[in-house]
């Protein structure tokens, strides 16, 4: 609490820096935040010393859009200049983006504009969400204030129990592209997984450095817990599954990053390759069924943000959207063994150690294991 009426202050001030009618729209647009501030004579605003501020730490993160109600595209692209690439990630300067977004139509449709015509009121209630099929969501309602829960109250989790739902399913492989990897339950319950069925992989595709670190070299509390909470995930999964989890990432090539000879490889630039910040959600099951979303696999996309994904059991589709985006990674590597099989994570692992093992100019693909050992030094 104490650190949220800090952040109330500081942005008393900086609205403080603006004019009189900055501050009046930049207050119309923060409506949660009016009731904080206290005006004074000469128009400036201040945090109201005994006044204590709801705290509704979620966001609408979706990620999607319907045209002509015919068409649906949604995954977990950004529309900023700043994610612009392209799939050969020629990117030099700045680390490259990888992202992963779908164009659909049919039934799933309908079901996404429904969505976007009801899920304000859904999270404002008190009406409720219509069910979906093949169309899957994060929803939160505002609740009311309570000293011992600050977030919101989970509505609909769609999305996490697809996951889990899927991952029960699973008995060849399971393969996860995403931002972030720091829901504990998520992981335990893939680490229950690796118990129960012996021939079951895992596949984890995370950035090198998440996008703040990478970006910004961020150092606050809040980015070492979530590295903190990651380095936890991968733990409890790669001690259940063993030689059969490969934790990768992404790094550029073939360009060696400028200056990496010359001293220490900043994050986010793994084996002297400017790295990718990877912003994909996806994640597949035994090339028989996947989910695409706008939720990392973190608790706060999970349970409390608004997010919206799709699940698809199509198997030809299926079958081409694993060729695409796991071929994305292994450029030519075309074997059977990386794409099914009961050693699919060793012949991951494997090529991502040849690459580690060549100048970024020799490599082939953008894969590269990831460096578990900066992330926790990050942590700490």
């Amino acid at each position: 609490m104490l650190a949220v009426m800090r952040r109330i202050g500081r942005t008393a001030r900086r609205l403080n820096t603006q004019s009189a009618s900055v501050r009046s729209a930049a207050l119309q647009d923060m409506p949660g935040l009016r009731s904080a501030f206290a005006v004074g004579r000469d128009g400036k605003l201040r945090r109201r010393l005994w006044h204590l501020p709801e705290i509704c730490l979620a966001s609408h993160h979706q990620n999607m859009a319907v045209f002509d109600r015919s068409v649906l595209y949604i995954g977990g692209l950004d529309l900023d200049a700043r994610r612009s690439d392209a799939q050969g990630h020629p990117q030099r300067a700045a680390p490259g983006w990888h992202d992963v977004q779908l164009m659909l139509r049919g039934p799933v449709v309908a079901e996404a504009q429904r969505h976007l015509g009801s899920f304000l009121e859904n999270c404002a209630g008190p009406s409720e969400p219509a069910p979906a099929r093949r169309f899957i969501r994060t929803l939160t309602r505002r609740r009311r204030f309570n000293l011992a829960r600050f977030g919101p109250s989970p509505l609909v989790t769609e999305i996490c129990s697809s996951h889990e739902m899927e991952a029960r399913k699973a008995r060849n492989f399971i393969y996860l592209e995403t931002q972030f990897f720091r829901d504990v339950d998520l992981a335990a319950m893939l680490a229950r997984q690796a118990a129960e069925k012996p021939n079951l992989n895992l596949i984890v595709i995370l950035p090198a450095a998440p996008d703040k670190p990478a970006a910004a070299a961020a150092s606050g509390l809040e980015a070492r817990y979530g590295a903190f909470t990651q380095a936890r995930c991968i733990r409890i999964v790669t001690r259940a599954f063993g030689p059969r989890c490969f934790i990768g990432s992404g790094g550029q090539a073939p360009s060696p990053c400028p200056g990496a000879a010359d001293g220490p490889v900043p994050p986010g630039t793994p084996a002297g390759s400017p790295g990718l910040c990877i912003q994909s959600k996806v994640s597949l099951f035994d090339g028989k069924s996947a989910i695409l979303s706008s939720a990392n696999l973190n608790e706060r996309r999970l349970l409390w943000d608004t997010e919206a994904g799709v699940i698809l059991r199509d198997a030809a589709f299926v079958d081409a959207l694993c060729r695409r985006v796991m071929g994305h990674w292994l450029q030519g590597a075309e074997g059977t063994e990386f794409f099914s099989g009961p050693a699919i994570a060793e012949a991951w692992r494997a090529r991502a150690m040849l690459n580690l093992s060549r100048p970024p100019e020799a490599r082939s693909g953008y894969l590269l294991p990831y460096g578990m050992t900066a992330a926790g030094a990050f942590a700490i």
